[in-house]
């Protein structure tokens, strides 16, 4: 389509809800920096910290479907 980016071309991932925040600008660019190191996408970095806080505070992680 004319106008839009590659990725609004992309097909939608039905399986995953779109979750955000405002965060500082220097932890941005940190998840961003590890991102590129770690050759991991920024959203596995966040689904693995979301991850984390729930072990943490002693929830159950939710089943894959």
């Amino acid at each position: 389509m004319v106008g839009r980016s590659k990725s609004s071309q992309l097909s939608p991932r039905t399986d995953l809800k779109l979750f955000g925040g405002r965060i500082p600008p220097e932890l941005a660019k940190a998840i961003r920096i590890l991102s590129v190191t770690k050759e991991i996408s920024v959203q596995d970095l966040m689904i693995e910290a979301l991850s984390d806080v729930l072990i943490k505070h002693g929830e159950k992680l939710p089943k894959k479907r």
